[in-house]
């Protein structure tokens, strides 16, 4: 039993967008992601991570993000950086949805900020 059990690693939609090596990438860097989340996300110095729930809803709007690059991007990659991030927000801002789904896709970037960079060990100022 893993930690990730009934969180959705990729969803159908990525699995469709990607080829078989982009998506074991994939894959691989989200499951360290989320794991990281689920145990660090809230509090890193404390070891106190998001809730199972929290993670699961915003892990599937980080795929809807990642989603988003590849398409602004013309193909897939890995690297996504705070330029996207910052495209993204805009992207959200002018979407005709109510300001709570803005408000939980802006969660689920930062949230995706700060995972990816924990668990991969990126420092802020290359990519996200």
């Amino acid at each position: 039993m893993s930690i990730l059990d009934g969180v959705t690693i990729a969803t159908g939609l990525s699995e469709d967008y990607l080829n078989e090596r982009q998506l074991i990438d994939y894959q691989s860097q989200r499951a360290n992601c989320l794991k990281w989340l689920l145990t660090f996300g809230k509090d890193p110095d404390q070891a106190n991570g998001y809730a199972f729930e929290t993670v699961k809803s915003r892990g599937n709007r980080m795929d809807m993000f990642y989603r988003w690059v590849w398409t602004e991007e013309g193909h897939y990659t890995a690297d996504i950086t705070h330029d996207h991030a910052d495209a993204y927000m805009e992207y959200l801002a002018y979407r005709d949805t109510s300001n709570v789904d803005k408000s939980n896709h802006q969660k689920a970037v930062k949230c995706y900020s700060s995972g990816a960079n924990m668990s991969m060990g990126l420092i802020l100022g290359s990519p996200i």
